[in-house]
């Protein structure tokens, strides 16, 4: 599971995904103006706008995990930890891999 994130990176993140989601209906015509706009990074609008892709969509490919695979493993710990069994490390490790070989078959 990744750490945290800052307030002030969701803050930046959510802007950014603003001024596309402006850019795509149409409400700003140049990612310059929608980040002006928004207040997001220029750059960041610019590069995701031509099909860039975020630090954590671009870095998935390296994980042992896919965001889907992690979701149905998180949700599976809190179905656990909610009916009072332990989530033990090794049990969690061992549900992790029985996770990715069963997605990978699909």
């Amino acid at each position: 599971m990744p750490c945290q994130r800052k307030p002030k990176t969701i803050e930046q993140d959510q802007r950014t995904e603003r001024a596309l989601a402006g850019l795509q209906s149409g409400e700003w015509t140049t990612p310059y103006q929608a980040a002006k706009e928004t207040g997001a990074c220029r750059q960041t609008v610019a590069r995701r706008w031509g099909g860039g892709m975020s630090r954590s969509d671009a870095r998935e490919s390296q994980q042992k995990l896919t965001a889907t695979e992690e979701k149905v493993l998180a949700d599976w710990i809190t179905h656990l930890t909610a009916t009072g069994h332990p989530a033990r490390h090794d049990f969690i490790r061992e549900m992790a891999e029985e996770i990715r070989s069963q997605w990978s078959d699909i």
